[in-house]
């Protein structure tokens, strides 16, 4: 493995190599940190998905991970492009750097919802804007065009921007809307519904991260939105997540669970 993190290869070489809705979780998992051995180390990850003979019921996996090992489509070459875009944004140096290059791509073509999502969370997490009605914008552009290219987008659902144009509207003041939102992006996937929050922390974050939501965020809806049923189960949902790496959340899941049913 540590030798797959010295090779250097051309992104682009590996933006062709690489199934392209594997970007999704290679981007959301190493936003920050993305280098070239993580896009390698993705790509040997294909070679070991699993038969139906060995999953583990209750567990969610990526498609790209499970049953047969899949064939490696070749990617069209707007796909090459963008993945090429994506394989450059490692951190907020690059990010400045790398934007214009975003929005031409964008102009280019209108109707890529992934690229405007791309361009929202390279302004909100990692150059930190606060432009949020410019941010909300591209997050609505990323959700009304998502079903005109869908064959070419690195996600399957909205979760992901459902909850963020959520967040934004909650740092906006809107929080009915906010709302809203969550449930919009919960309903998709119930089963994965506690994965909504876009939590990268392995207990619960008493912050408000621009990116991800915390439950200081969810006290303050609870506050702007009294007597509203669904906070208290979306507070049941993020401890539930957090269940995964710590037993002594279960008590505080089910208590946020009862909460909602009164």
């Amino acid at each position: 493995m540590l030798s797959l993190l010295q090779c250097n290869i051309q992104s682009t070489t590996i933006a062709e190599s690489i199934p392209f809705s594997l970007f999704r979780y290679v981007w959301r998992a190493m936003r920050p940190l993305l280098t070239v051995g993580t896009l390698l180390i993705a790509t040997q990850l294909l070679a070991f998905s699993q038969s139906s003979s060995i999953r583990i019921t209750g567990v969610v996996e990526p498609p790209e991970l499970t049953g047969e090992p899949k064939q490696v489509k070749k990617l069209t070459e707007t796909q090459r492009q963008f993945g090429k875009i994506v394989t450059e944004l490692k951190d907020e140096k690059t990010a400045s750097a790398v934007r214009p290059n975003l929005t031409a791509f964008i102009e280019t073509h209108p109707n890529y919802s992934d690229a405007f999502f791309l361009r929202a969370e390279c302004d909100l997490c990692m150059l930190h804007s606060r432009d949020y009605v410019s941010i909300l914008r591209d997050v609505e552009a990323a959700i009304s065009t998502h079903a005109i290219g869908q064959s070419e987008s690195m996600y399957d659902n909205l979760v992901d921007q459902y909850s963020m144009r959520g967040k934004l509207r909650f740092a906006l003041g809107k929080y009915r809307e906010s709302v809203d939102d969550l449930e919009r992006a919960m309903k998709i996937d119930l089963r994965s519904a506690d994965r909504i929050f876009n939590i990268s922390g392995v207990e619960p974050d008493r912050t408000s991260p621009p990116c991800s939501w915390s439950i200081a965020d969810l006290d303050l809806l609870n506050k702007n939105v009294p007597n509203d049923y669904r906070i208290s189960l979306f507070r049941g949902l993020y401890f539930r997540f957090f269940t995964t790496f710590k037993e002594d959340y279960y008590p505080w899941q089910c208590s946020s669970f009862r909460k909602r049913k009164l």
